[in-house]
C-alpha cells in the first residue's frame, strides 16, 4: 500500500467514525462498503457487523495510539502501552487524593479497559449522535452562524458513565465554560439562540495523554495528505457540517473558539500560521478569527488570566476551557444587553 492509499483510508475511516451512526441498522451497509473498500477481511458481510464494527473501532484506535494503519484484530503492544498510560492518567485525574503524604498507588488491567472502552464506544454511540443530530436540526433553524465552538472529544468516561456536552446530564469544566458564557437555560439553547456551531474534532470518547496530542500535532505519522491529524479533523468537521446546515456564506464577523487541549490546538494554528495563503476562500474569515491575536488591551480586560497569544484559544493556563476565555474569544464581552 502505498502512503496516498494509505492516507486516503484513514481519512475516509475518520470520516466514518464521526459522521455514520454505527448503532442505526439503516446505516450498516454505510459501514459494511467502506470495510470491503479496506480489502481487510473479504469473508465478512452484513451478518458480521458486530465483528466488523470492532474490527473498524481497533483499527482507528491503533492509528490513534501509534500512527500505525492495517492493525485491526486487537490493540499493538505499543497502542496497549500507549493506551493504558492514558487510562491510568484519567483515573489519578479523577481520583480525590487527601493530602496526607501517602502514596496514591493505582493498578489497572489493560485487557479489562480495553473491552470495557469498545463496549462503551458501542453501547453509547446512540446517545452521542442522537444528542448533537437534535441539536444540529435546531440550528438549521437559524438564519446565520455566528460563531464556532470546537472541543477535542467527548470526555472519556467516569464509572462508564456518558458525560456528553449536548446531554441535560453533562456536567464538568467543558460543559460549565460554554453553559456559564452564554448565560442560558441548556446547552442546546445556549448554541443555538446564540447562532453557536459546535463539534468535537472526533467523537470517540478515548484516554489520551499528552505525549499522544503532540505527536498528533508534530509526528510525521500523524500527516495525512500533508496535514496533520488536527487539521484533518478540523477541516472534515467544517466541510460536513457548513456543508449539511447549508452555510456556503459565512458571516463576515464569524467568531472561532478553540477549546480543546493545548496540544492538540497546536497542530492547528501551526499550519493556519505558516499557510495562510493556501486556505481555501470559504475559510480565509474562519482563519482570521482563528490568528487573531492578543494584545495588551486584551490582557488588561483580563487582568487575573495568564491571557493565550491566541484570541481564540479559550483553554486556561490549567489546560480547561474557561468561560470568560470563550466570552473573550467570541466577543460577548462586548455585546451590550439590551
Amino acid at each position: 500500500m502505498d502512503n496516498v492509499e494509505r492516507d486516503n483510508q484513514i481519512e475516509e475511516t475518520l470520516h466514518l467514525i464521526n459522521f455514520v451512526d454505527f448503532s442505526e441498522v439503516t446505516e450498516y451497509q454505510k459501514i459494511l462498503e467502506h470495510y470491503n473498500s479496506l480489502n481487510w477481511d473479504i469473508t465478512l458481510d452484513i451478518n458480521d457487523i458486530e465483528k466488523i464494527k470492532r474490527h473498524i473501532w481497533y483499527a482507528i484506535l491503533n492509528y490513534l495510539y501509534t500512527g500505525c494503519w492495517g492493525v485491526y484484530y486487537e490493540l499493538t503492544e505499543q497502542a496497549k502501552k500507549a493506551f493504558g498510560i492514558a487510562v491510568l492518567k484519567e483515573k489519578v485525574k479523577n481520583t480525590d487524593i487527601e493530602t496526607n503524604g501517602s502514596e496514591l498507588s493505582t493498578k489497572i488491567d489493560i485487557e479489562i479497559e480495553e473491552n470495557k472502552l469498545i463496549n462503551y464506544i458501542s453501547l453509547n454511540w446512540k446517545a452521542v449522535f442522537d444528542a448533537h443530530s437534535k441539536y444540529i436540526e435546531e440550528l438549521k433553524k437559524n438564519n446565520s452562524i455566528e460563531s464556532i465552538i470546537v472541543y477535542e472529544a467527548p470526555p472519556f468516561p467516569k464509572d462508564e458513565k456518558l458525560n456528553y456536552i449536548l446531554r441535560d446530564d453533562a456536567k464538568g469544566p467543558y460543559f460549565t465554560a460554554i453553559k456559564n458564557a452564554f448565560e442560558e437555560d441548556s446547552i442546546l439553547n445556549n448554541l443555538c439562540n446564540n447562532n453557536a456551531l459546535f463539534f468535537d474534532l472526533l467523537m470517540l470518547p478515548i484516554p489520551l495523554s499528552s505525549t499522544i496530542r503532540r505527536d498528533w500535532s508534530t509526528n510525521e505519522k500523524f500527516n495525512i495528505n500533508g496535514k496533520q491529524l488536527p487539521v484533518v479533523l478540523f477541516e472534515m468537521n467544517l466541510n460536513y457540517y457548513l456543508t449539511n446546515l447549508n452555510r456556503s456564506n459565512l458571516s463576515d464577523n464569524i467568531k472561532i473558539a478553540i477549546g480543546t487541549p493545548h496540544l492538540t490546538a497546536l497542530g492547528i494554528y501551526n499550519y493556519y500560521c505558516e499557510v495562510e495563503k493556501t486556505i481555501p476562500d470559504k475559510y480565509q474569515k474562519i482563519t482570521e478569527s482563528l490568528t487573531n491575536c492578543n494584545e495588551k488591551a486584551d490582557k488588561k480586560k483580563l487582568e487575573n488570566y495568564v491571557v493565550p497569544l491566541f484570541k481564540s484559544c479559550f483553554v486556561n493556563a490549567s489546560n480547561n476551557p474557561d468561560e470568560n476565555l470563550l466570552k473573550h474569544a467570541l466577543g460577548l464581552n462586548e455585546k451590550k444587553k439590551p
